[in-house]
């Protein structure tokens, strides 16, 4: 019964322990995350994983955006001119929540301009990503070195 409770004990160290253990893992990574939000917005996407608009007024501006980078499609905005808004990209991780900003001067035009919930966040895809190829490999190892048979 000794080893029993040994292994219970354990047990509930790790789950009082895995809520903290994911955010730290959040945190180290962040600047990998960060970069997956960063590949949305260059390819025109949404979190939702819609066309980011309005699309460009102008078509002169549209068609040299277009020219340095065609991955969003022809006047679907992408959000990097200078670089300095993706550049300024960070993260917070508390309560089981990521949030994302940029400290870029320009943030709160764009958020007014195209809302908050369409520039930040993680598409579908970039979600699964960052739980089962971020956040789980790295959780079962801290789970693994927990554990003591």
């Amino acid at each position: 019964m000794a080893v029993l409770d040994k292994y219970t004990r354990q047990l509930d160290d790790i789950l009082r322990g895995l809520d903290d253990a994911a955010l730290r893992i959040v945190r180290k990574s962040d600047d990998t995350i960060l970069d997956l939000n960063r590949g949305q917005l260059l390819q025109g996407l949404t979190p939702k994983g819609t066309k980011l608009k309005p699309d460009y007024r102008l078509i002169r501006y549209a068609t040299a955006k277009n020219g340095a980078n065609p991955l969003p499609g022809f006047g679907t905005p992408d959000l990097k001119l200078t670089g300095k808004f993706h550049s300024n990209f960070y993260l917070t991780a508390q309560n089981g929540e990521i949030d994302f900003f940029s400290s870029d001067t320009k943030t709160s035009k764009l958020i007014e301009k195209y809302g908050k919930d369409n520039i930040f966040g993680l598409t579908v895809q970039n979600n699964e990503i960052l739980n089962y190829k971020i956040i789980a490999p790295k959780l079962i190892q801290w789970v693994l070195s927990k554990i003591k048979i």
